[in-house]
């Protein structure tokens, strides 16, 4: 399993483990399948959001996120 990380941004997010609004660190996580190190079958990319108030990690929706300006 081969997995790669993008950083899609910072953004003011709901927490479900402390419940305030916090600044969360969101990053994309595409994986793929390998079988001796070649990527056969890529998997669906997740969504990763890491609040910095209490470093819990979360996936979302990446249609949840609020437009930047």
């Amino acid at each position: 399993m081969r997995k790669r990380t993008r950083g899609i941004g910072r953004f003011s997010l709901d927490c479900p483990k402390c419940g305030g609004t916090h600044f969360h660190q969101v990053v994309g996580i595409k994986r793929t399948f390998t079988i001796f190190f070649i990527p056969l079958i890529p998997l669906p990319e997740t969504i990763r959001a890491t609040c910095e108030n209490c470093h819990k990690h979360h996936e979302i929706f990446l249609e949840s996120l609020p437009a930047q300006a």
